[in-house]
């Protein structure tokens, strides 16, 4: 048995669409965690939950990671193993999606060495528009370190090459985080951070998992659709940060996330090419977009801020396995695949 949380803030519009398309097991827990909202919303979702029998509570605090923190204390209360958060523009694309993921995490179990997992995201037009091409990786993973644009995905200019890829679940640097699962027993690795609300809040996440030296897994054939025109005429902007920052305040929290990151860990969360002047003048945007269309794999060559001032950086904090995903390249495929942990 597993629980399915969500986090909302004066966005119920969006959550009652998640409910009404996607189907979850008998037995499967669904928490609704309010953070901030106002008192009209606030009882919109609570009638919203008691109808779809989804337990309805007021966060503790409007950081993702106490509220993670405290579905991981719900969960244990309930005698519940797994912790799955998701986004709610989202639905299930492969059948009986949830109960595959459960049946898969069970499987998997407690391990030490594993942080958060994952599974494969039809992100968005450009990738739900191939969901007729049949089950293939899409957008798998977030990286932090690797060579590339930050992501493994099917998009012109990433450096990850899904030829080289099998269909077996892999481990990776970080995941996609629109929905991502957690052993109850290792989110005691988590430090939590209430300064970051939500943008960056999940990634702090999982590079605290990094430096407890715990991969991430990415699990092949659960295909999961985040499709942001579900929130189009909600009021919330489609895609989260493209907004001013009063809005992005009034549906995400805080907006200075970045100067957090650097202050945190001693390098910049920036996926522009070194150095940054360059790059982010308007001729820098236009020999980008240049480049990544005619040299994709030379331009995915060179390094990121990212990882420039990791590898820079005289306080940038560091362990054994970040090392390894620094000197990894996607080109080749995955790190590892799970059953050779």
């Amino acid at each position: 048995m597993s629980l399915i949380f969500f986090c909302s803030r004066n966005n119920y519009q969006v959550l009652e669409k998640w409910l009404e398309r996607n189907e979850v097991p008998d037995g499967t827990v669904l928490l609704n965690l309010d953070v901030e909202s106002t008192e009209e919303q606030i009882e919109y979702g609570s009638a919203l939950c008691e109808k779809y029998g989804v337990h309805f509570r007021i966060a503790p605090h409007p950081a993702i990671q106490r509220c993670f923190e405290y579905a991981v204390e719900f969960a244990r209360e309930q005698s519940i193993d797994w912790v799955i958060y998701s986004q709610q523009d989202t639905y299930t694309m492969t059948p009986n999606f949830f109960e595959l993921l459960e049946r898969k995490l069970d499987s998997i179990g407690y391990r030490p060495e594993i942080g958060f997992i994952g599974v494969n995201i039809y992100h968005d037009d450009a990738d739900i528009s191939q969901r007729g091409l049949g089950s293939r990786w899409m957008t798998s993973a977030r990286t932090f370190l690797q060579l590339g644009d930050g992501w493994y995905r099917r998009k012109l200019g990433c450096r990850c090459d899904y030829s080289n890829f099998e269909n077996k679940d892999f481990l990776a640097e970080s995941i996609f985080w629109i929905l991502g699962a957690c052993h109850v027993d290792s989110f005691k690795l988590i430090e939590v951070d209430e300064g970051f609300d939500f943008v960056l809040g999940f990634d702090d996440m999982i590079y605290q998992m990094l430096l407890n030296n715990c991969y991430q897994v990415v699990l092949n054939g659960l295909n999961y659709a985040h499709d942001q025109s579900m929130k189009v005429g909600t009021g919330i902007q489609k895609k989260s940060t493209v907004a001013n920052q009063e809005r992005i305040r009034r549906f995400y929290g805080r907006t200075d996330y970045h100067e957090m990151w650097k202050t945190k860990y001693g390098f910049s969360f920036n996926f522009r090419k070194y150095p940054g002047g360059i790059w982010n003048t308007y001729i820098g945007r236009i020999i980008s977009r240049v480049c990544r269309t005619i040299l994709p794999r030379k331009f995915s060559s060179l390094d990121s801020i990212i990882r420039h001032e990791y590898r820079e950086g005289a306080s940038v904090k560091r362990s054994q396995l970040t090392e390894l995903f620094y000197k990894h390249d996607p080109a080749k495929g995955p790190i590892k695949y799970l059953e050779e942990l």
